[in-house]
């Protein structure tokens, strides 16, 4: 029966990386991403967080859990580690980090394996000198496990403690970190069988007075700071799709919050666009769930792992680090129907990303390390490249793309079948599905029709690419 067992998740991740690589297949490279350089670290050791200096400094600060804060120069093609920190010094292994100006937030308290006694905690590092860092302070709570995410706003740090949900400090002094509050959310939601194990504090964004938190598998909660020493949750949200009519094991891991919208990272599940508008009542706009989680899906071999995301706004675009499949980049130009525009890495290969951060003109991703002689059944995947790569890649891609253009008029729309395309030269043309899948490629003149008579009814992007630009319109058949 076991045996049973094996051959059938065996076959189930085979489909899940040959969906993988169709979807890559059909991705135009918007972006132009290319490999510029790379450090690996030592055998063991795990990259996590990576962050641009924030003011716009060459270097890269990097949380390496066993082996402390790293820090790079990279003003050269290949990232050069010229300054470290190890766990001594900072007081615990480091889990992730953020800047504002010249001071590092730094997440200490593994909760990785036999570290989760690690208390958590956050440490702040100066780096008004990133060759002398300075550390200032470091604060610690409870033996637990360890520290997830932290994010400051104003004179508080707030800090995702694990087994200690949401923790409140104030930094207004950096060299004297103090206590302010504490809220540990409830962990029988979305079901009542959840263990601590399971939920914990992972992912966070702060606007204003709330704090939006991913907590692991209890979904993503909103608390209410308005009084700082008190901290209320005033929703919870999970999608149905992660836990019913079985408790999958889903993963809320981060969330980014722009206006009135929030895209979260739900590990192989994708990627959740929730409306936000009311905080009390957050609804779902769409699911980009490409490999069909939980239905088509495992987490053990699942060939996407959504983690730790940027949002280049002014090019409405998602950057995704997606673990086994290393960087994932989605247009959200439109919340209701996000596409898969470009990615870099593949599934075939023993390295997966954890983190990832990006300026004007590179992208860092940071690799885990996960190596092949621990048993499958404990781990999602393998990963034995680790360390940071350092990628090229052209700011909003080809530049010029726009969902409709004077030079083109696509018609009728909604269409059943047949499209005219009135368009002042040649043309190639692709047609999307809103998961990033081709479903129709070709080549126009000035003006001419296609043929999707034979095409599922649904909405899909029509790409049509000339000699200087690339063209989109949503189409909908029906």
């Amino acid at each position: 029966m076991k045996s049973l067992f094996y051959q059938f998740a065996f076959c189930r991740c085979l489909l899940l990386l040959f969906s993988l690589l169709c979807l890559k297949s059909s991705l135009f490279a918007q972006f132009n991403i290319q490999l510029e350089g790379q450090d690996q670290f030592p055998s063991g050791i795990t990259g996590l967080t990576p962050v641009v200096d924030k003011l716009d400094r060459d270097y890269v600060y990097v949380a390496a859990n066993e082996d402390g804060l790293k820090i790079y120069d990279v003003v050269m093609a290949t990232p050069v580690l010229v300054q470290s920190l190890d766990t001594i010094a900072l007081g615990a292994r480091v889990m992730s980090v953020t800047q504002r100006d010249t001071l590092l937030y730094v997440c200490i308290g593994t909760h990785f394996g036999t570290g989760q006694s690690d208390p958590p905690g956050i440490t702040i590092v100066d780096v008004a000198d990133p060759l002398s860092p300075i550390v200032l302070d470091s604060w610690t709570g409870n033996p637990a496990h360890g520290t997830g995410i932290v994010r400051v706003l104003g004179d508080y740090a707030y800090v995702g403690g694990m087994y200690e949900g949401l923790i409140v400090l104030n930094i207004s002094d950096p060299n004297n970190i103090s206590f302010v509050s504490q809220l540990i959310p409830p962990i029988d939601f979305p079901h009542p069988n959840n263990t601590q194990e399971k939920v914990n504090a992972r992912g966070m964004d702060v606007v204003d007075s709330l704090v939006y938190l991913c907590y692991d598998q209890g979904g993503v909660r909103v608390i209410n700071c308005a009084d700082i020493n008190n901290p209320v949750e005033i929703e919870m949200w999970a999608n149905p799709v992660t836990f019913d009519p079985m408790e999958w094991p889903r993963a809320y891991n981060n969330i980014i919050v722009d206006d009135t919208v929030a895209y979260v990272a739900v590990d192989y599940c994708g990627l959740e666009i929730l409306d936000i508008r009311d905080p009390y009542n957050i609804s779902m706009i769409t699911h980009y769930n490409p490999h069909d989680c939980p239905v088509n899906g495992l987490w053990w071999g699942a060939p996407i792992h959504t983690n730790e995301m940027v949002l280049q706004k002014e090019c409405n675009a998602l950057f995704i680090s997606t673990g086994k499949s290393d960087l994932l980049v989605m247009d959200i130009a439109d919340p209701y129907a996000p596409i898969a525009i470009d990615s870099f890495g593949t599934v075939l290969d023993t390295a997966a990303t954890w983190g990832i951060d990006m300026n004007d003109e590179h992208i860092y991703l940071t690799y885990t390390y996960i190596p092949t002689w621990v048993p499958s059944i404990l781990v999602p995947f393998y990963s034995e490249w680790n360390g940071v790569k350092k990628l090229a890649y052209d700011k909003c891609g080809l530049g010029q793309i726009n969902m409709s253009n004077e030079s083109s008029i696509v018609y009728p729309n909604p269409s059943s079948g047949i499209l005219n395309v009135s368009s002042d030269a040649p043309y190639r043309y692709r047609l999307i599905d809103l998961s990033g899948k081709l479903t129709m490629r070709g080549n126009g003149a000035s003006n001419n029709q296609i043929d999707l008579s034979l095409v599922e009814k649904g909405t899909y992007i029509l790409t049509l690419e000339y000699a200087e630009q690339v063209v989109r319109h949503k189409i909908v058949l029906e």
